[in-house]
Order: C-alpha cells, then structure tokens, then sequence
C-alpha cells in the first residue's frame, strides 16, 4: 500500500515538476521576447532623425 501511494505522489511530483518548468520556460520567453522588442525600439528610435 505505502508503495503504491509513494509511487502517486512521485508522479504527483513528477507533473508539478513539469509544470514548473513549463513556467519557467514561459517566463524566460517573454523575458526575450520583451528584451527583443525593447531592442528594435530603441534602435529604431536611435537611428530615427531627432
């Protein structure tokens, strides 16, 4: 019984893991993404004539 309980909770586990990860990933994306934007931004306006 303990045995089939721990192997639930591993998998329990298992999936949180995953979706932390998955989390993390999105984060990490957007953070790029936004850094990307923000890049093309201030270029387009550095080399926009004042």
């Amino acid at each position: 019984v303990s045995y089939a309980l721990r192997r639930e909770n591993l998998a329990t586990l298992d999936a949180n893991q995953r979706l932390a990860v998955s989390v993390e990933d999105d984060l990490i994306m957007s953070c790029k993404l936004k850094r990307e934007s923000f890049k093309s931004k201030a270029s387009s306006s550095s080399s926009s004539p004042r």
